[in-house]
């Protein structure tokens, strides 16, 4: 399931975001505990980042804005403030990424219904019957 997308570098170069988008593009990796997104903020500073790391459970939907030739891949948190998107995605990597999100974020509300369904039945399996 872990998978890392980057941002088209040909979008970068289209839309006039050269040097730090061309050289450096920003990148998601989604594992199964959440997704990480890494931005450099300049090529000549190139120290200078911004790292996000947002945990699976704080994940509430994946929107893709289709473009013409580039998606546009948003990502919504639970608190509705805290939004993560990623400009230029290739449509196939797009997909992709929507498909590895929303897969984490079927795999979050699965865990939960599974131990609730099992609970009324070790529940009935523990008590005593009663005549």
């Amino acid at each position: 399931m872990p998978g890392k997308y980057y941002q088209s570098r040909f979008w970068a170069i289209c839309t006039f975001h050269w040097w730090a988008k061309l050289i450096f593009p920003k990148s998601i990796t989604v594992d199964g505990n959440g997704i990480t997104t890494f931005d450099r903020r300049g090529v000549i500073l190139f120290w200078l980042t911004d790292e996000e790391r947002m945990n699976a459970r704080q994940i509430s939907s994946v929107r893709i804005k289709k473009g013409i030739l580039w998606d546009l891949v948003t990502v919504d948190t639970t608190g509705g403030t805290n939004v993560l998107q990623i400009h230029g995605m290739n449509k196939s990597k797009a997909n992709a990424l929507r498909n590895d999100i929303q897969a984490l974020i079927d795999a979050q509300y699965q865990q939960p219904m599974m131990q609730q369904m099992q609970q009324p039945m070790q529940q009935m399996y523990q008590q005593p019957p009663q005549y």
